[in-house]
């Protein structure tokens, strides 16, 4: 028999609705031109220095929101996962007294895995669903903190139970030309990112004066989470988890049947 996959599937819909608005935010504040780069001519023109100025930081309580509602549809569609198995597999009688235990657990050692069974909250999963759920856990990695699914796990809690996310931007230069070159001999150094309002980001000395040249560069920005297990863009990170929990229902739902057809 085939699972109910209606809620659990508008879930993930949902969390890519979410997904989608974020990014539409960030595309809008990034072309209002929140940052710049200043060209300093120094040293009568031997010397172009280019230093990051920002302008407008990024809606922090704005995106923050966003990303909380993303997650919290994401993780909220494993649990629905998971009552949807056991609505499979408990009778009415047993799945009303078991319902308000049901959740997806995500657990970074073998000891709360086992405290979540102890607890029932996989009541009425067995067989195959219960060792793909097994096999999804963070602690059966080296660094279970660094896991997608742990990384859902710690941006839904930290939303619900504790504050809103903190965001910032995250420039990166991504390339950079001198129009017209400098003339050889020269030499220039690039700062590794991130970079914040005032930075130096580089340096050009050329031989001979060059004031009149032009520097054109093309800086990107990352939207990190502040503390997030996973130190990449929230828009990155959250297209990967909302693939993992596509992955695992779609795994979860092959094993349910396996388990209908061996019984």
């Amino acid at each position: 028999m085939s699972l109910d996959l209606a809620s659990t599937n508008a879930k993930i819909e949902r969390g890519y609705e979410h997904l989608q608005a974020l990014h539409s935010e960030v595309v809008t504040w990034v072309q209002r031109y929140p940052y710049g780069l200043r060209h300093d001519v120094q040293d009568e023109g031997r010397k172009h220095v280019g230093v990051l100025e920002v302008y407008r930081p990024p809606d922090s309580a704005r995106f923050g929101l966003l990303i909380g509602d993303c997650a919290q549809d994401f993780r909220a569609s494993l649990d629905h996962l998971v009552y949807a198995v056991a609505s499979a597999n408990l009778s009415e009688a047993d799945l009303a007294a078991e319902e308000d235990r049901l959740a997806f657990p995500i657990t970074t050692t073998p000891k709360k895995w086992e405290g979540a069974l102890t607890r029932g909250l996989l009541k009425g999963v067995s067989g195959g669903v219960l060792a793909e759920i097994d096999g999804k856990q963070p602690y059966h990695t080296a660094n279970p903190t660094e896991t997608v699914v742990y990384a859902l796990h710690w941006l839904n809690n930290r939303d619900k139970h504790r504050v809103l996310h903190a965001v910032a931007a995250f420039p990166q230069l991504a390339t950079i030309d001198f129009i017209p070159e400098l003339p050889g001999p020269n030499e220039g150094f690039v700062a590794p990112p991130p970079y914040e309002h005032g930075t130096e980001v580089f340096w050009a000395r050329s031989a001979e004066p060059c004031p009149d040249v032009q520097v054109k560069a093309d800086i990107v920005v990352e939207i990190r989470v502040s503390e997030a297990p996973i130190a990449e863009d929230i828009r990155e990170l959250l297209l990967k988890i909302g693939q993992t929990v596509q992955r695992i229902v779609a795994n979860v739902a092959k094993a349910h049947e396996a388990d209908t057809a061996a019984h």
